[in-house]
This record gives structure tokens, sequence and C-alpha cells, in this order.
């Protein structure tokens, strides 16, 4: 798998990146869209605390949103 950086910080909001995944003989490129991270600042998180990641991945006839956390 590739994961390319396009465009901002990476791990922040708004951030855009090309992903390419390889599934036999099929290639799928995508571009990955980091939606929402809380908290935003994580120098100092609590230990045993979330981090909340969401991105939208969109490649040619699919869309797909992901939460994690």
């Amino acid at each position: 798998m590739l994961h390319e950086p396009l465009s901002g910080v990476h791990g922040q909001v708004g951030t855009k990146s090309r992903v390419v995944m390889q599934m036999g003989r099929q290639k799928i490129e995508c571009t990955e869209t980091i939606t929402r991270r809380e908290p935003a600042d994580l120098r100092e998180i609590p230990t045993g605390s979330a981090v909340h990641f969401d991105r939208e991945i969109v490649g040619e006839g699919m869309w797909s949103a992901c939460a994690t956390g």
C-alpha cells in the first residue's frame, strides 16, 4: 500500500493524501481526507484516553467514511 501526502499537515483535519492499494492484479487509487481529529492537540493526552480520527476515502466508483478511536 502507498500513502502519499498531497496537501496539508500530516494528521491534521483537511489533510489530503493519495492512497494506492493492490489486491491481486487489481490496483485501486483513492484520495483520503482527514475530516475529524479529537482532541485537536495531541501533546497532553492523559493515559488511557482515546484519540478519534475520521477520514473520507474517495476513488473511481467508490466512497467510504471511516471513524477510529
